[in-house]
């Protein structure tokens, strides 16, 4: 059993003037969160001894997902006084005719998450949890709840939702061919009671055998915007860009594959 906290930041950055221009980023999304971490190892005897699993509970009691903004969640509201003060509406207008303020409007929700995850891996031989491992393999789900009553408007929690799942799963290869390592994964996300509920994401990592603490990586993502009040948004993109891998970088002569 352990514990940690820990917090993620995301930024975007768009460039939509002159490049004269400097331009700030909107928004950005603060993610802390605590989490409580149960970790078992198991080697069941019906398997090899060249196979090894792993269970991983993670629940995190307090977390939050903010953007730092103080606008007006939607574009026909203005504050009562400038930066303070309630919201109150420019023009009447039915709630599926409001836009959201994606530009400097607040976002603010508290979460609870648990989830679990299962890891098994094959090493190149005998030796169980200290061999080198050959493949691994990792399956998953979670569960999240979203208090957003009081911290967004009524209907814009109603699209954000407050109940979100997920599962996913992962494969990796060491010492594969041309490449020292090799991940794909896989997740799907679905949030309940929402008009945008679904989202795909698929990531793939390659690792040369020559520069094996630099990785190649690649990542497509399909549904409801991760950033923040962008959330209603429909967005598929597909990025590419680089992972450096810190693990053994002081001790290279551990990167090299057994002898088999």
């Amino acid at each position: 059993m352990n514990t940690y906290a820990t917090i993620q930041l995301y930024l975007r950055m768009l460039q939509t003037t002159p490049l004269t221009a400097s331009s700030p980023i909107k928004t950005p999304s603060f993610i802390p969160k605590w989490t409580l971490q149960y970790v078992g190892l198991k080697r069941p005897p019906s398997l090899p001894d060249s196979t090894a699993s792993m269970f991983i509970v993670n629940i995190v009691p307090v977390g939050h997902h903010s953007n730092g903004q103080d606008g007006c969640e939607y574009v026909s509201y203005t504050r009562r006084a400038p930066g303070v003060g309630d919201c109150e509406p420019v023009e009447d207008l039915a709630p599926d005719d409001l836009r959201i303020n994606t530009y400097d409007g607040n976002f603010s929700v508290d979460t609870f998450h648990s989830g679990g995850l299962y890891h098994r891996w094959i090493t190149f031989g005998p030796g169980g949890y200290t061999a080198a491992v050959a493949r691994e393999t990792t399956v998953g789900g979670a569960i999240e709840y979203r208090r957003i009553d009081g911290l967004l408007p009524e209907v814009l929690a109603a699209r954000y939702g407050k109940l979100r799942w997920s599962a996913g799963i992962s494969q990796t290869w060491n010492d594969s061919g041309p490449f020292s390592r090799v991940e794909l994964r896989y997740r799907f996300e679905y949030a309940v009671g929402t008009n945008r509920p679904a989202v795909h994401v698929a990531e793939a990592l390659l690792s040369a055998r020559r520069m094996p603490h630099l990785g190649y990586y690649y990542r497509y993502y399909r549904g409801r915007d991760y950033l923040n009040i962008a959330f209603d948004n429909h967005i598929h993109r597909f990025e590419v860009g680089f992972a450096f891998n810190w693990e053994n970088f002081w001790r290279p002569e551990v990167l090299e594959p057994p002898t088999r």
